[in-house]
């Protein structure tokens, strides 16, 4: 660069130096205005306006040669950086080999362009700036991978430091994991202990279940039997209020004991799932016959009921049950009043029917209710 700056004051002194020549000629013209002179002055002023040209053409050329200099000095200077980006960045080789083969390229088309310079010099701007483009978009990638790069090996570090983290809480799950492991077996060998006590305390439950059971059984037993007997030393009156004890015991509800008096042959009404009932009750020693079939007929019609029922300790006659089967109307005999006193003893908020309920010298009607 300072070669090329010595020959640039170098030929602009001499350029001076020739101007000054000819400001003399002109003088001297001026001066002596002979024609020999004249012609001898216009000669040398030629020699001396060709050797400046001449002078001009080379500082021209040397500037061009100089410029060309410089730009293969700068292409130089690329490729050096290329070749840096090259090494540094191993992992991208595709697009280093791309960019080589670019600056390949526009290194040629640059030769190419030397020859034809004074004809294409749009060309070559054009090309420069085209090269000059590229160069800076392939820079730019470089830098955005560059960053990708270092991205990837930030994230890569902070998940290699997550999984180390992870790591620990694993190891420190696993140690947790293993203290409730012998906890539980601790727990378990206790539970199976435990286990086996409920079994023995379960079995001696068991036995007291059976023995209570069977105690149950017979003092349901001893029920039946009592009510049974006290069966034999009841009047009519205490009959129709022992019946009205036992219904609601088999699912009726709503029962009540009618009027001693113009009953019309209903002694107890009661209601199930299936209609309401009228019931003539009958404490006899003999058979009950249709007199009782006919009374609760009326009734039923008499208080608009749905069914009628005759309940004896004892039998009906033939007649009668003929006259039921043809009347809509229930026969219970002393299979049907154990069955009703059966299921009495076996509810669990059975009172027996003397203990349970006193009546009074009047034997007054009464409703029979369960949770009262």
């Amino acid at each position: 660069m300072r070669s090329i700056v010595k020959k640039i004051l170098y030929r602009s002194l001499l350029a001076l130096n020739i101007i000054a020549e000819l400001l003399a000629v002109l003088f001297a013209i001026g001066d002596n205005a002979s024609i020999s002179s004249l012609i001898a002055n216009f000669v040398l002023l030629i020699l001396l306006f060709g050797s400046f040209q001449l002078n001009g053409i080379n500082i021209f050329r040397n500037i061009q040669d100089r410029q060309a200099e410089i730009e293969k000095h700068k292409t130089d200077i690329s490729l050096i950086d290329v070749e840096k980006k090259k090494y540094e960045l191993g992992q991208i080789e595709d697009k280093k080999e791309k960019l080589l083969t670019d600056i390949s390229n526009i290194k040629s088309d640059i030769g190419n362009l030397k020859q034809e310079q004074d004809v294409k010099k749009i060309e070559l701007a054009k090309a420069q700036d085209e090269y000059r483009s590229k160069l800076d978009l392939q820079t730019t990638e470089l830098k955005n991978l560059n960053d990708n790069i270092a991205s990837a090996k930030k994230e890569s570090a902070n998940e290699l430091s997550d999984k180390e983290n992870k790591s620990s809480q694993l190891l420190d799950e696993i140690s947790a994991l293993h203290d409730q492991l012998v906890d539980s077996s601790n727990s378990l060998k206790e539970l199976m202990d435990s286990r086996q006590k409920v079994y023995s305390n379960l079995e001696e439950i068991k036995d007291e279940l059976k023995r209570s059971k069977k105690q149950l059984e017979f003092a349901r037993q001893i029920i039946f039997s009592n009510e049974l007997n006290n069966l034999r030393n009841m009047d009519g009156f205490e009959f129709e209020h022992f019946v009205a004890h036992l219904l609601p015991y088999s699912g009726y509800f709503d029962v009540v004991r009618t009027q001693n008096s113009g009953d019309q042959g209903i002694d107890v009404t009661a209601k199930d799932k299936y209609g309401t009932y009228g019931i003539q009750c009958k404490l006899y020693s003999n058979y009950v016959g249709n007199e009782a079939v006919q009374e609760v007929i009326a009734g039923t019609i008499f208080y608009k009921l749905d069914f009628g029922v005759v309940i004896t300790n004892s039998n009906f006659t033939p007649s009668a049950r003929k006259l039921a089967g043809a009347s809509n109307v229930e026969l219970w005999g002393m299979p049907e009043l154990e069955e009703l006193l059966n299921n009495a003893v076996c509810h669990p908020d059975y009172t027996p029917f003397f203990n349970g309920i006193i009546l009074d010298s009047n034997y007054q009607s009464m409703t029979v209710d369960l949770n009262n």
